[in-house]
């Protein structure tokens, strides 16, 4: 069902104008954000794709400036998300 729904998400950003959103990887939160055709659970949805992938690009910036504290900073904000907007963990 959720990756129903982030596929959803997909169509209707490209629906919207934004052609080059294939996969969430391909879209800003910006064009999430454009995009008013989507229920709020299925943008919750895309919002924890699209910026998982964003903080997947940070951490690794981060590992190999042995940022540590960042790394963790990011992997809190990740349970975070998983939590809010994709309803998968807890606390």
């Amino acid at each position: 069902l959720m990756q129903q729904q982030l596929m959803q998400a997909c169509a209707a950003m490209r629906s919207a104008g934004h052609t080059g959103v294939r996969l969430l990887r391909d879209a800003s939160m910006e064009q999430l954000e454009q995009t008013q055709s989507l229920s709020p659970l299925v943008k919750k949805r895309a919002r924890h794709g699209i910026s998982e992938d964003q903080r997947t690009l940070q951490a690794k910036e981060g590992l190999r400036a042995r940022d540590f504290t960042r790394v963790g900073q990011l992997m809190l904000e990740s349970h975070n998300s998983l939590r809010d907007n994709y309803e998968v963990s807890t606390r």
